[in-house]
């Protein structure tokens, strides 16, 4: 797995103004690779609902990135039945797991951009680009993009048409009724519906990791660099 932390280094290094570094945590039988570097900064990252405090790097102008890259090792079988089918297994874990040094590891990968200042009360989480190589959520999309909005409340002036409600009903009252939670939906970023194609995808295999984490993080890039001079 360091072979594949060093090629997503090496292909991402023309992103960011200083050399690229990733710092390696042991967590528990887990692998776990976060970036870092000579600017950092606290922030809080809204991951699931919790908020963990973590390191952010300068990106540029007043951009935070946070990057973290998990291998969580896949227990194989040793001792087989006669007559089960060991290729056929294998070629599973193969089509599902990231194989490394005949190992095989569920891979997470998650990007978080913030924007403010140093402080970590002063940064705002924009977004999160986040690949999970889960098996047990088919409604989730992998890979998939993570939105923090400040508010989504219904406009007051929206009118509300169609529906035959009586007037003492106080449904309408209720604040939970009047705003969409954006943070808990995952929004595809390869849904391949013009092709009728998944939008589940696997990582499996270390250039497609690699390279789907440079592109994300160049079209990133590219895209807040617009927000900054673009007029509307």
């Amino acid at each position: 797995m360091n072979k594949t932390v060093e090629d997503i280094k090496n292909a991402c290094s023309d992103l960011f103004d200083r050399k690229l570094v990733f710092s390696s945590l042991n967590k528990e039988i887990n692998r776990v690779f976060v970036i870092s570097g000579d600017d950092l900064s606290p922030a809080l990252n809204n991951h699931n609902g919790a908020f963990e405090p973590i390191n952010t790097l300068k990106w540029f102008n007043n951009f935070w990135i946070y990057i973290e890259i998990k291998f969580k090792p896949i227990a194989i079988e040793s001792k087989f039945q006669k007559g089960f089918d060991k290729k056929e297994y294998f070629k599973q874990l193969s089509d599902i797991f990231l194989k490394i040094n005949n190992e095989y590891f569920n891979v997470i990968i998650s990007i978080s951009i913030f924007q403010g200042g140093y402080q970590e009360k002063e940064k705002k989480q924009l977004f999160r680009a986040e690949w999970d190589n889960f098996d047990d959520n088919k409604i989730h999309p992998q890979p998939h993009w993570h939105i923090y909005p400040e508010e989504n409340l219904i406009s007051a002036e929206d009118d509300i048409i169609d529906f035959d409600i009586n007037e003492n009903d106080d449904f309408l009252d209720d604040a939970s009724l009047q705003k969409i939670d954006l943070k808990r939906m995952h929004f595809a970023m390869n849904g391949q519906w013009s092709q009728n194609g998944t939008q589940i995808h696997r990582i499996n295999d270390s250039k497609v990791l690699v390279n789907w984490l440079a592109g994300a993080l160049g079209h990133i890039k590219e895209q807040l660099r617009e927000t900054k001079t673009t007029k509307r």
